[in-house]
């Protein structure tokens, strides 16, 4: 909407809510799960609604199996997304928090460095199975500098379509303005709002018992 949270009416709020509940399913995180709940999850609600991309964040926070070792349950976690998507044709994005180590290492200035690929949790075998790797960094403490986030695309399996990697030392800079959105360094967003004034306003009507109850029982999961 182009609007802070304390700019906006309920109109506003009522809009963004249908927008994202046209577009997005939740799961709820109040219990831990394991990954393949949440594949499961995503191939059983795709035979009702198209599913583009299912987002993981952050994969760390995902329930372990007893396996003999991290590294044969990563390597299993990341066949088997590998396979799901090659299956259902739905994009997998996942994030993923870094090492101990990497977020210890600063720069002459005292800021955190860019971490690598291999500094991620579950390193080489994670950077091996993804079609796509970038690395994302901001320094929330520099004063000159904590709006800006930088990333790094790491790896590009495809290149046929125009994507490629980021040549060393020009990292792509994303600069959050007036505390809502997310633009280049010269202040463009990648999208147009103008639709929006086009958008019927809603009106809105405080929910009733049976308005939740049905919700309830129409949700996914």
């Amino acid at each position: 909407m182009g609007l802070k949270i304390k700019e906006s009416q309920e109109e506003h709020m009522q809009q963004g809510i249908k927008w994202l509940n046209e577009r997005f399913f939740f799961i709820n995180n109040e219990t831990m799960h394991v990954y393949k709940d949440i594949l499961k999850y995503a191939e059983k609600v795709s035979k009702y609604h198209s599913i583009k991309g299912v987002l993981i964040d952050p994969i760390n926070a995902l329930k372990t199996t007893d396996k003999a070792s991290k590294y044969d349950y990563e390597m299993e976690m990341y066949t088997d997304m590998l396979l799901f998507t090659k299956r259902t044709n739905i994009s997998l994005f996942i994030s993923i928090h870094t090492r101990t180590q990497s977020q210890r290492e600063r720069g002459s200035d005292g800021n955190q460095l860019m971490p690598y690929p291999a500094d991620a949790d579950g390193g080489a075998v994670l950077y091996n199975k993804a079609d796509i790797f970038i690395t994302m960094n901001r320094n929330i403490q520099d004063p000159n500098n904590w709006m800006v986030t930088e990333l790094y695309v790491n790896k590009m399996r495809n290149k046929e379509t125009g994507g490629d990697v980021t040549p060393r030392n020009t990292a792509i800079r994303i600069r959050m303005q007036k505390g809502l959105e997310f633009t280049d360094d010269f202040g463009t967003v990648p999208f147009k709002r103008d639709y929006l004034k086009n958008i019927p306003k809603l009106v809105y009507h405080t929910p009733t018992s049976e308005d939740a109850e049905y919700e309830i029982d129409n949700t996914p999961f």
